[in-house]
């Protein structure tokens, strides 16, 4: 028989001397390994009398050695007393690290609208536009558990996954948050190793972990009873999402991998309203919009019809405006006609000089030099509010400053001379007299919106979305399809010997050889390892874990109206 030895810790009365079992009065010891749940030691005293024997205290460590190497190591959490007339006991059960994982609840520190962190029940995952790798995620749930005190150590073999969506997970404790993460990889197997102290975790795939084959005809078999799980194996992943179209119209789109076969073809939506019971509406705003350089003659004539210029205050006098030849950097003339003609002149000109060179003002007073090719003007006509603050065009809204010259002297209209100038210069005319004559010059101003985007033809923009749906990263489909594309097996193989664990099946996958056809490659995933020390039984358990024992596609991943959208 291998020796099996136990110790407590310094300081309680169950002391960290190293004693054998029967020097401990345990006349039975079980070690359970199970997936996503608390491993566990649990043994039995059977002393005279509970007051006579040594009991373990409550959350005292325990440490078990098998032939002087450390097998498992925990904390006591419960001292269950049996007494009967016959016999008094003490049921102790020592826990591994699952036991805290599924007593502390996962946080994060959040920001709040006032820009302060605080610790919320709730952890997001990825990144909603690009999503996250899984052993990211994973890796994240590890280091949290051990900040807030669950006793295990990061170092061991952590498989590689791949990128899923973003996960948002409320409300749950340590271990819920690792089990959804792994729900997502029917593959994989989680187990602690219990040769160190604190236990350090490893969580193995079915493609990379060890093969353990148990040949019926030569192996201490004492039982099998297993079957296939045929419902579960999967053919094809489909994976529904919804993308929106320039217009904000939602399109359906999907990615898939592999071949539909009836009965094993997995539908999992990432995205749409199937998952979300509201959605903003999502119809885009839409404008028209078309820009021009300040030095086309366009943008002039633009400037000059606007609310504010005199062009603007002849025309409410019965004034149109001819064409305009002027160019903003070289000067030029402007000609307005009546309409109708008054019977008293034909037509006038007004002249006009660059004295000083016209100026574009934003609404800080910043200056911007209007000459330069890269800055444009609208020139449709009343942009909406969405397009001064959301369109992300390098919009800027700001003052056109110019000045109109007037020969004094000409024959005009009464209303020009309520106009007034602010001031006066001698010049040459340029109707070929040659002839000098003073002008009078006006200032005005013009509200415009520049940018540095141009639109040379008239162009629809659409306003931009308050959300965005998530979409699946590239070969999830793929992925999710690999790792359910095997037959898996459930139910339980025994095993009778007295080098009782000797061999540790927990973290791997089994084979069974000299038996029916096809278990010989079956690949079967180790849910648990249990062993009884005393009588030297080993019990394997195949399948999913218990908290993971579902029967359908449809019950393998659940996804939250949260990590539907993102906001914008």
């Amino acid at each position: 028989m291998i020796p099996w030895t136990i110790k407590g810790e310094s300081g309680k009365a169950f002391n960290a001397t190293v004693r054998s079992l029967e020097a401990a009065q345990i006349d039975s010891a079980q070690v359970s390994f199970r997936a996503l749940e608390a491993d566990t030691f649990t043994f039995t005293i059977t002393p005279e009398t509970l007051t006579s024997a040594t009991i373990p205290e409550l959350e005292q460590q325990i440490t078990l050695y098998r032939n002087g190497t450390q097998f498992f190591t925990g904390t006591v959490t419960s001292v269950r007393p049996i007494i009967s007339q016959s016999s008094q006991q003490a049921q102790v059960t020592v826990s591994g690290p699952w036991w805290w994982m599924e007593r502390i609840n996962m946080t994060s520190d959040r920001t709040d609208g006032a820009g302060d962190d605080a610790e919320r029940m709730t952890f997001v995952f990825g990144d909603p536009t690009t999503g996250g790798n899984l052993r990211d995620h994973i890796l994240a749930v590890i280091d949290r558990a051990i900040d807030l005190g669950v006793p295990m150590q990061k170092g061991g073999t952590i498989d590689t996954f791949f990128d899923v969506p973003q996960i948002s997970l409320n409300q749950s404790t340590i271990g819920q948050a690792l089990s959804e993460l792994i729900r997502l990889v029917p593959d994989t197997m989680f187990y602690f190793d219990y040769s160190l102290t604190p236990p350090r975790i490893n969580i193995r795939r079915r493609g990379a972990t060890t093969t353990r084959t148990i040949d019926v005809s030569v192996d201490p078999v004492d039982s099998i009873d297993i079957e296939p799980l045929i419902e579960l194996q999967v053919s094809q992943v489909r994976l529904p999402y919804v993308t929106r179209d320039v217009q904000g119209r939602t399109v359906y789109q999907e990615q898939a991998s592999g071949t539909a076969a009836t009965g094993k073809v997995e539908i999992l939506t990432v995205s749409g309203p199937e998952i979300d019971t509201f959605l903003p509406n999502d119809l885009f705003d839409s404008y028209n919009i078309k820009t021009v350089q300040f030095l086309e003659t366009r943008a002039e004539q633009w400037l000059l019809d606007q609310q504010g210029s005199l062009v603007d205050l002849a025309k409410a006098n019965g004034y149109s405006s001819g064409r305009f030849p002027c160019n903003l950097s070289l000067g030029g003339e402007i000609t307005l006609y009546s309409s109708p003609p008054a019977t008293n002149t034909t037509g006038f000109t007004i002249r006009r000089l660059r004295v000083p060179s016209p100026s574009i003002f934003s609404a800080d007073g910043s200056y911007y030099d209007i000459y330069s090719s890269t800055r444009k003007i609208i020139i449709t006509a009343d942009p909406p509010d969405w397009i001064k603050s959301e369109l992300g065009i390098g919009l800027k809204e700001a003052v056109y400053e110019g000045y109109f010259g007037f020969v004094t002297g000409y024959p005009l209209p009464s209303w020009w001379q309520s106009v007034g100038f602010e001031f006066y210069i001698n010049g040459y005319t340029y109707d070929g007299t040659g002839g000098q004559r003073m002008y009078g010059f006006k200032k005005f101003s013009v509200p415009c919106f520049i940018t540095t985007t141009a639109y040379p033809t008239t162009t629809t923009v659409y306003r931009p979305a308050d959300y965005s749906f998530i979409q699946p990263p590239a070969n999830l489909a793929a992925n999710l399809k690999a790792a359910q594309d095997w037959l898996p097996y459930t139910g339980s193989i025994t095993l009778v010997d007295d080098d009782v664990g000797a061999v540790r099946y927990r973290g791997t996958k089994i084979n069974l050889t000299n038996t029916l056809a096809g278990l010989d490659t079956m690949g079967a995933l180790v849910a648990g390892e249990s062993m009884d020390i005393a009588t030297g039984t080993t019990t394997i358990e195949l399948g999913q874990p218990p908290r993971l024992d579902y029967r359908t596609f449809v019950d393998r991943i659940r996804k939250t109206s949260q990590d539907n959208i993102v906001y914008l």
